[in-house]
């Protein structure tokens, strides 16, 4: 797939405890030409945010999961607003559904993916919340982006 300049810029932080997850992931963001650090928990990429405030290590949006040991990915968006740190961000779970929806909300994020997910719901999602958000992406409803499965994939 040709991406354009823009594009190939961009720089994501991928944050899941589940190494398969978080391998696939990468690999399909690679593949679609963004850069991508990957890291297995909220404080981890807590950090990584936090020193990345400047243009030389920017980080462009947040993909995190919620459920991942040391600090869960509703800790991390709570620190994230806590320190005035503002990154687009698309939450990941297994473990969807009204609260979390109504947790996100309250929190100011609204995107949010269910797993298991395919790489066409992913890169549609990033390329919608990259293409219309500059800061966190807050709505006024939690934001599902359902599954898709792709039976064209000839394009």
């Amino acid at each position: 797939m040709t991406m354009d300049a823009a594009t190939q810029k961009k720089h994501i932080l991928v944050v899941d405890d589940d190494d398969n997850t978080l391998q696939s992931v990468a690999f399909i963001l690679q593949a679609d030409k963004y850069a991508v650090t990957t890291t297995t928990n909220g404080r981890t990429a807590l950090d990584l945010l936090t020193d990345a405030r400047d243009a030389s290590n920017r980080i462009d949006l947040l993909i995190t999961d919620v459920q991942m040991p040391v600090m869960n990915g509703l800790a991390l968006l709570d620190e994230l607003r806590r320190r005035n740190v503002t990154v687009p961000v698309l939450v990941i779970t297994a473990f969807g559904g009204p609260a979390l929806c109504r947790d996100l909300r309250e929190r100011g994020y609204s995107h949010r993916l269910d797993k298991p997910f395919d790489d066409v719901a992913l890169t549609t999602a990033i390329a919608s919340i990259l293409g219309k958000h500059g800061g966190n992406t807050i709505t006024s409803q939690c934001m599902e982006v359902s599954h898709v499965t792709d039976k064209k994939r000839s394009a």
